[in-house]
């Protein structure tokens, strides 16, 4: 299945307390905690779902907030700050989204932050004031009695007064589908969104974003959208951090590694898209209960409807591996590494290598894992496979050696096993197809 650097909030809270309860009482500390659980697959203990009334997400939500509760006690009998935030909401069917990542509307832009306890001169409350995750570091310097001014990023402190602007983007659904990505500005109440077909809303009057008014009000729309050319400008040429691999990889299985060096051109609005995206969420369920035939009846419908739709042909790829159809896994992860973007090629070029390598096309094989050490020369697993497939042509075998001294015997930099330990042969199990966060 796919690979998702997750963990339980039961292990995230005793990881915390332990390094909690090792501090000195006196000494000044921060920590970050990341709690996962209200997240796909919804899976929150039996009790919960039915304190829910059957809500899966809802579940989800009680189980994090429990944990949550834990971590919020344990931090303010220390006298500390506490500050949470999400990173997303989840849709649960708004505008045809069962989850997020495709859009920039408010049930996954709009997020819980919370500043505990009330800072002095503050009322408990909400505040309707639009406040940015980027503000998060000067929020927290004008608590600790710092200069807002001085915290590292753009951003402005929620304690001081004034507008500001909130810029958004979503580039998934081009990298995953090919299709147009999606930036957007709010302005007070009014947001506008850069698509195909331009989106303008009065969030004041509109929240849940139902009545487009670009065409109504086009002077409006022209202003929001001058300004969100000038803001996006900035941040294409903002400050760029360059990752290793390890750590790219661990970011992009969260979704949070990614470039924007390609063209976005003439793609499909995502929004017209969502009859194909119910098809790609189907067979992504199908995949995971392993109904393989199931899967690629559907993907075969997402591909007839988007024929350019590059995570399709990655997952009919995994489809076929699986059902132990490799000559048409290998055609279909070809197509995808013909489609751009190319961002994303390193894992259906390696899956293409291993349904070569199944195949015994070894030279071929050998072609495509040269190619995905040009992206990682560490990978252990490529210089192994590598080691096989020279092996079989009679090479010399010093790519499997540095594969095997790369790690200890029977691990995975992936988290999975050897495939055939003791024997040459093709190993790393299939990543799976791709998360439809």
């Amino acid at each position: 299945g796919f690979l998702m650097a997750q963990r339980s909030g039961a292990e995230g809270i005793q990881a915390w307390t332990r390094w909690l309860d090792g501090l000195a009482p006196a000494r000044r500390w921060f920590a970050w905690l990341h709690l996962f659980d209200a997240h796909t697959p919804y899976d929150a203990p039996k009790p919960l779902l039915v304190a829910a009334g059957g809500h899966p997400y809802r579940a989800d939500v009680a189980l994090t907030d429990g944990w949550l509760g834990r971590a919020v006690r344990a931090a303010t009998e220390r006298g500390s700050w506490v500050v949470v935030l999400g990173d997303h909401g989840e849709s649960l069917g708004d505008h045809g989204e069962g989850t997020h990542g495709i859009f920039v509307y408010e049930s996954t832009i709009r997020i819980p932050a919370i500043l505990w306890p009330a800072p002095d001169g503050e009322v408990p409350g909400l505040r309707r004031a639009v406040f940015r995750t980027i503000d998060l570091p000067a929020t927290c310097f004008e608590l600790l009695g710092l200069p807002p001014g001085d915290a590292p990023g753009e951003g402005a402190s929620a304690l001081s007064p004034g507008d500001r602007l909130a810029y958004m983007e979503t580039y998934y659904p081009y990298f995953h589908f090919g299709w147009s990505r999606l930036t957007a500005v709010q302005d007070g109440d009014w947001k506008y969104v850069d698509a195909p077909d331009p989106e303008l809303y009065d969030l004041f009057r509109d929240p849940g974003e139902t009545e487009n008014l670009a065409d109504e009000l086009p002077e409006r729309a022209d202003r929001l959208a001058e300004i969100l050319r000038e803001v996006s400008s900035r941040e294409r040429v903002s400050e760029t951090i360059e990752l290793d691999p390890a750590a790219r990889e661990a970011l992009a299985s969260l979704g949070y590694a990614t470039t924007r060096s390609e063209s976005n051109d003439v793609r499909p609005d995502p929004k017209r898209m969502m009859g194909v995206l119910r098809f790609l969420e189907t067979a992504q369920v199908s995949m995971a209960e392993g109904r393989w035939d199931e899967a690629l009846i559907s993907l075969r419908s997402v591909v007839g409807r988007d024929p350019r739709n590059k995570d399709a042909y990655q997952m009919l790829g995994v489809v076929h591996a699986r059902a132990g159809r490799d000559p048409p896994a290998a055609d279909a992860f070809l197509r995808c590494l013909e489609l751009s973007p190319h961002a994303n090629d390193r894992i259906p070029r390696f899956e293409l290598a291993m349904a070569y390598l199944r195949m015994g096309k070894n030279a071929e094989a050998i072609i495509h894992l040269k190619k995905v050490l040009d992206d990682d020369p560490n990978d252990a697993d490529v210089w192994y496979n590598l080691g096989v497939a020279q092996s079989r042509r009679g090479r010399p075998k010093p790519e499997r050696r540095r594969g095997l001294g790369a790690q200890r015997v029977g691990e995975s930099p992936r988290g999975g096993s050897r495939a055939h330990a003791g024997k040459p042969g093709p190993r790393r199990p299939l990543t799976a197809a791709v998360s439809l966060r």
